[in-house]
């Protein structure tokens, strides 16, 4: 998405519906400041989503973070630059 603006501006266009370049070029620029370059989940924002979650699905608050994420893989990528090398 990062990468490629002009790409995801026609993703955006065709399937958002949107015509007005203004107002396509501002929804790719707020979601690509708002989306990580890593997709690593945090536990806090877990534990954030699970908080929410639990007044509608009181079973959720017996689930863990370690339970649902494994950021192993993630955590390697990060050490070894690849994600960084992405973005180069």
């Amino acid at each position: 998405m990062k990468r490629r603006p002009q790409e995801t501006q026609a993703i955006l266009r065709k399937y958002v519906r949107l015509e007005d370049p203004e107002i396509i070029r501002g929804t790719y620029e707020f979601y690509t400041e708002k989306l990580p370059r890593s997709p690593k989940v945090l536990e806090k924002d877990f534990t954030s989503v699970m908080r929410s979650m639990k007044v509608y699905s009181p079973h959720t608050k017996s689930i863990g973070y370690e339970q649902v994420f494994d950021m192993t893989f993630v955590e390697e990528m990060e050490r070894d630059d690849f994600i960084q090398s992405l973005y180069r």
